[in-house]
């Protein structure tokens, strides 16, 4: 398993784990490099409605379709943790950092920060207490309609009620 083995680079776990939709890379704040590790991400697929900050407790947030690709490459939308959840660089300096954010044509350049967007969510940092933290007290998520229920076109809408149109959408999620 690379995502956990000390006998690998830091660096290496760390981008093996970011890799795997359903894992997350997590170490408490002003924590050792070497006791983070790679943890099963309570995010994954939360498709129901619920993947919203004032659900999820600031952990999860939902990822459009078109934000997903442009930042992250996935040609999808889905749950993922929220970037203020504890990010690697959890100091109020690399809290302000998950604001803007380089999409992935640019990634990768020696110039990438030139090419920095907003991102879709807004991080702060506070002083007493976990750290970094959103900085919007309300998301919108979809409720995905997995299962291809009929009649559940309508699932798709972005919500903030975590609410799916019916329960047979629901339950399809």
């Amino acid at each position: 398993d690379v995502h956990n083995n000390p006998n690998i680079e830091y660096d290496e776990r760390r981008a093996s784990c970011q890799q795997d939709e359903a894992c997350q890379f997590y170490g408490p704040p002003g924590s050792p490099k070497e006791i983070h590790s790679c943890v099963n991400n309570p995010c994954f697929r939360i498709n129901n409605g619920r993947c919203t900050v004032q659900h999820t407790g600031g952990r999860c947030v939902w990822w459009s379709r078109e934000d997903n690709k442009r930042f992250r490459g996935l040609d999808f939308p889905g749950c993922y943790t929220s970037p203020c959840h504890h990010p690697i660089n959890n100091t109020p300096k690399g809290c302000l950092e998950q604001n803007k954010l380089v999409p992935l044509a640019f990634q990768g350049l020696q110039n990438a920060n030139d090419f920095k967007e907003d991102s879709p969510f807004q991080c702060t940092y506070c002083l007493k207490g976990p750290g970094c933290v959103n900085a919007q007290l309300t998301t919108k998520a979809q409720c995905w309609n997995l299962g291809k229920a009929p009649g559940c076109s309508n699932c798709r809408t972005p919500r903030f009620d975590g609410k799916c149109p019916s329960s047979k959408c629901y339950e399809e999620c």
